[in-house]
């Protein structure tokens, strides 16, 4: 929510809110109307941390369950209906993908004469899709624009929203330590089959043409049905072990944040 805030002030500082007049000036003079029935395209960039099941005890490295950070976007479509006194309700469908940046570390040290590696590798993804419901309250007001000088109007949508889900998520880690004094290995693949139910607060910035920006943070559950493990461990001086693949049912994790800012079109 840290970064969200400064974003809101920028977008609505100073402020002037403004009446009737503002919302005639809307319909009449643009063309569009910001209370009434639309329908509504949106998309955004959204980061989230999900959590890992890695398991290993090594020389040089040890992992254990942890969270992996991602980053991804959202396409969603749906309908509004304008309940009166500025309110709306919108029912949305919803589709996200999010995966992990590359990432892969080696060294090297002189002071040894063979092969001196260590690298690890990471490959996530998140991906699923909801169904949402949303409720909304407008309200108009005057702003100045900061890049341009110039004062216009805008429709501002504050907004809470609800909505249940499903999806999967792939996460792959690689590692290998090949020194003259440590040798050892850790892969691993874990992939979840889950449904979601998820809360959300934000709030949108609409121009009188009818795009909108918004600003969004959501709380979402990960109902695990089922997780799949599958992994090779070769600690220091020891030889491999492949792990017979093990299935878990009904894994809970802790409530995960994903934080978005995106945009949309009501027509």
């Amino acid at each position: 929510m840290k970064k969200i805030i400064p974003l809101i002030v920028l977008f609505s500082s100073p402020v002037i809110f403004a009446n009737e007049t503002v919302r005639t000036e809307l319909q009449n003079r643009y063309g569009y109307t910001p209370r009434g029935n639309h329908w509504i395209s949106t998309f955004g960039f959204e980061t989230t941390k999900y959590p890992t099941a890695y398991n290993f005890n090594g020389a040089k490295q040890t992992y254990r369950p942890n969270e992996i950070e991602l980053f991804g976007g959202r396409l969603g479509f749906g309908g509004e209906i304008y309940l009166g006194k500025g309110f709306h309700t919108a029912t949305k469908l919803e589709g996200y993908y999010f995966g992990s940046l590359f990432s892969k570390k080696k060294t090297a040290s002189p002071e040894f004469k063979d092969v001196t590696t260590s690298s690890r590798k990471d490959t996530s993804s998140l991906y699923g899709g909801d169904i949402s419901q949303t409720l909304s309250f407008m309200f108009d007001m005057k702003t100045k624009n900061p890049f341009m000088g110039e004062w216009t109007y805008l429709a501002v949508e504050p907004f809470v929203e609800a909505g249940i889900g499903m999806g999967r998520a792939h996460n792959r880690r690689k590692y290998i330590t090949d020194l003259a004094s440590v040798n050892e290995q850790y892969k691993a693949s874990v992939s979840d089959e889950f449904t979601t139910t998820k809360l959300a607060v934000g709030i949108n910035f609409i121009s009188t043409s009818g795009y909108f920006l918004y600003l969004k943070a959501t709380q979402y559950d990960y109902n695990i049905n089922k997780r799949t493990i599958k992994s090779y461990s070769q600690p220091n001086g020891q030889a491999g072990v492949q792990s017979p693949k093990e299935t878990l049912k009904n894994v809970s994790t802790d409530p995960a944040m994903v934080y978005a800012i995106g945009g949309g079109y009501k027509f």
